[in-house]
């Protein structure tokens, strides 16, 4: 499963913006849940909050099409 896959999963939406185009930054809400889903996926391992944070940041942004905040 790709990681934009898992990103419409985790926060319910069906990646019909990246069809849309769509550019508007991603809530601080779909990143958290994302980055939680991506603490899941890894084992849940502590201390990599912020590394899990960026890289769902970075995912719903391409996802999405916008910048990276």
């Amino acid at each position: 499963m790709m990681h934009l896959d898992l990103a419409a999963i985790a926060t319910g939406e069906h990646m019909v913006t990246k069809y849309t185009g769509d550019s508007e930054s991603p809530s601080p809400a779909r990143i958290a849940l994302l980055a939680y889903a991506l603490y899941e996926m890894n084992g849940r391992q502590e201390g990599r909050d912020l590394d899990d944070w960026l890289s769902a940041e970075r995912q719903l942004a391409e996802q999405t099409g916008a910048p990276a905040a």
